[in-house]
């Protein structure tokens, strides 16, 4: 079942590489910020993205990275376990590789907590948003991932995407 949705990115994104848009793949290290209303925990992690950009500058993008590393507050280790999501982008040409964008989506993104060999999970979804620089394949981005009264998750990226031209 798994392989159904992978499957039906790999056929809409083929689709899209034949009608001239760019397919482009990329990478990201992550410095996220994740707020509750007791506590601020810092991350980092890898993002795999997956995208296109119509001639006309319009872009779709699909995400999803882990954590690599913990965070702890006191005994408990927290960890980002995953986050994930799909994005709307619109590349503002500013030079003949550079764009400036901005986005906005959904994203879904799961912390573990782990105590005393126990772990508990907690989860949210939602809005996100953010902008972002991409010059020669190489990007630098702010992303508010998750903004809500109960979590707000936040990060700085530098990545790479290999645009098939």
């Amino acid at each position: 079942m798994k392989l159904i949705p992978i499957l039906f990115l790999l056929t809409v994104f083929s689709t899209v590489q034949a009608n001239d848009n760019t397919v482009y793949l990329g990478i990201q290290y992550s410095d996220i910020e994740g707020k509750d209303t007791d506590n601020n925990i810092e991350n980092n992690a890898a993002i795999a993205r997956l995208g296109f950009i119509t001639p006309n500058n319009w872009g779709l993008e699909a995400r999803t990275g882990v954590g690599v590393d913990d965070d702890d507050l006191g005994p408990v280790k927290i960890e980002l376990d995953r986050i994930y999501g799909l994005y709307g982008l619109y590349h503002f040409p500013v030079g003949e590789k550079l764009t400036v964008y901005p986005l906005i989506g959904w994203s879904q993104v799961k912390y573990k907590a782990s105590f005393q060999g126990r772990s508990a999970f907690k989860d949210k979804d939602g809005l996100s948003y953010g902008v972002g620089v991409e010059a020669y394949g190489v990007n630098l981005e702010w992303v508010r991932y998750i903004d809500t009264s109960e979590l707000e998750v936040t990060a700085i990226a530098v990545g790479y995407n290999y645009h098939f031209d």
